[in-house]
């Protein structure tokens, strides 16, 4: 089984749809939604069995919500995942969960403008944009993110610890479509972003 983490501050209009998605998949065991704006929580999410809140004082940003995530998780394989993505989860999951040994499996950004005819792996490759949308790690292999990066190089560093560990590096295609208004929520943090960038070339 799977656990998904998805960090949220209930910006995206997608989001309850998603989290319905998310619900409804049988390879789906739980759904960790970090609540970084506890004021905006929706009242509806009583009615997801398989959601499990974990609350923030603030907004912890993303990074430190999937360290967060991973550690609470239960299950080897964490699905970590954007709010503001919509697609069919499925088939996705069943064929993660097929892979064996992996370090980490990312969306190549073809699944933003088409669907696949059927689902595949490329091994070894750059992630490239939307990598970072959805991604699938092992719990056991997991290296936290640092705490100076909080919005972005979350995924590079989940690559570059996977890299330097031997663990495979993966992108995916996806039979289903996966829309996206990229980056719903980080685009107002600019300020911290900028910091990252910082942070990001000491590392």
């Amino acid at each position: 089984m799977i656990s998904v983490v998805i960090p949220t501050m209930w910006r995206s209009e997608v989001t309850m749809c998603l989290l319905e998605r998310y619900n409804d998949c049988e390879f789906v065991d739980e759904i960790l939604v970090i609540n970084n704006n506890k004021a905006d929580t929706p009242y509806e999410l009583n009615r997801f069995d398989k959601v499990r809140m974990i609350g923030a004082d603030g907004n912890m940003y993303v990074n430190p919500s999937w360290n967060l995530g991973v550690a609470e998780a239960r299950n080897e394989i964490v699905a970590i995942s954007n709010d503001d993505i919509l697609f069919h989860p499925s088939d996705l999951f069943s064929f993660v969960m097929s892979v064996g040994d992996f370090g980490a499996i990312g969306m190549s950004g073809l699944n933003f403008h088409e669907a696949a005819s059927e689902i595949g792996i490329e091994s070894g490759c750059n992630i490239g944009s939307g990598w970072g949308c959805l991604m699938f790690v092992k719990k056991s292999s997991w290296v936290n993110i640092p705490e100076g990066i909080k919005i972005w190089f979350g995924d590079n560093w989940i690559a570059r610890t996977c890299e330097r560990s031997g663990k495979g590096i993966y992108k995916m295609r996806s039979n289903s479509l996966i829309e996206t208004n990229m980056s719903t929520t980080s685009r107002s943090f600019n300020d911290v972003i900028q910091n990252d960038i910082i942070e990001w070339g000491k590392l």
